[in-house]
């Protein structure tokens, strides 16, 4: 499910005087709905902390959840000077580039978004 289909909170209308037929409705319809949108949420981001040693020109990354498809976007900042930039873009991962090799053991910032 990508981010742009979780849909807009709902509000919990006060407690009417049969407040258990009200819980139980809850529960069975508005409380799934929600579970299924915290979900969505979950696999809809993914972020990562990357440690590079000296002389890394790219670091590969491996999902913790694959996606279901590619219709994912990436970004990302390392802690020296250098650019980034992605490819070998797959369900399971990607690699990270970096425009000028890592100077040391440096850390790279990684978040995607489906």
């Amino acid at each position: 499910m990508s981010l742009q289909q979780i849909k807009r909170a709902k509000t919990v209308p006060s407690l009417p005087k049969d407040s258990e037929d009200w819980f139980r409705s809850f529960l069975l319809s508005d409380y799934l709905q929600l579970a299924q949108q915290v979900n969505a949420l979950h696999t809809a981001f993914q972020a990562f902390q990357l440690t590079t040693v000296a002389g890394n020109a790219n670091k590969a990354v491996v999902f913790t959840f694959p996606y279901a498809d590619t219709n994912y976007s990436m970004s990302g900042m390392a802690d020296w000077n250098t650019t980034l930039f992605f490819s070998a873009k797959a369900v399971g991962g990607f690699t990270v580039n970096f425009g000028t090799v890592s100077p040391g053991n440096n850390n790279v910032t990684i978040i995607t978004v489906r």
